[in-house]
């Protein structure tokens, strides 16, 4: 009775009644006579069939990427760029840098190339300044993890507000001041009421 995994290269002794280990109690393996392999497909595992072949034809090694296996994954004739006479690797979607293949910078107005957390590398340069501020000034406890995209476009905007909240602070206090003192005289104007009303031989208020 086996006492460690039945599985290649496992060493954890078995559950009791069983030939597998807690970990791999709920593996299967191959149907292969005498193979200690997990099964990866068809009941069989990679080296016994469980995983297609290489699609180039003559290679019968186990297909790694896109139907490809390691060696011939690396083919430039399925990296081009997918536009006509582009003769550049593809980088995303098919198409190299220069026919689409990238992401824009979500700076609005930025025609850059992302290269980082959304932003081009100027953009992430300043956004990474910033942040290195924010984290001297900051206490140590309760930090907020910034969105870079969102404090760019955000630094972008404060500039325009500002000055409009500059034009509009002298009027608001101007407002409060007259509001504060229309209140103060109808409190003195009803306390005086009250007391002449309790004078003796007052007359009789309508």
């Amino acid at each position: 009775m086996l006492t460690v995994c039945y599985f290649k290269d496992c060493h954890q002794p078995v559950q009791p009644g069983s030939w597998k280990c807690i970990y791999h109690r709920r593996r299967t393996r191959c149907l292969v006579e005498e193979c200690t392999n997990q099964v990866y497909a068809r009941n069989l595992c990679v080296r016994h069939g469980g995983q297609k072949s290489c699609c180039v034809q003559g290679c019968c090694r186990n297909a790694r990427q896109a139907g490809f296996c390691y060696r011939h994954s690396g083919d430039d004739s399925r990296r081009r760029c997918s536009f006509a006479g582009c003769v550049r690797k593809a980088i995303l979607g098919g198409k190299c840098i220069s026919h689409g293949g990238a992401k824009m910078c979500t700076i609005e107005g930025c025609s850059s190339h992302v290269r980082k957390k959304g932003l081009c590398c100027r953009h992430y340069r300043l956004w990474a300044a910033d942040e290195e501020k924010n984290k001297a000034n900051a206490p140590a406890s309760g930090l907020v993890k910034a969105n870079p995209t969102a404090m760019m476009q955000t630094q972008a905007a404060s500039t325009v507000v500002s000055s409009d909240d500059d034009d509009n602070s002298s009027d608001d206090g101007e407002m409060l001041d007259l509001i504060d003192a229309n209140f103060i005289d109808q409190v003195f104007y009803d306390v005086v009421k009250d007391e002449v009303r309790a004078w003796p031989g007052a007359p009789p208020q309508c």
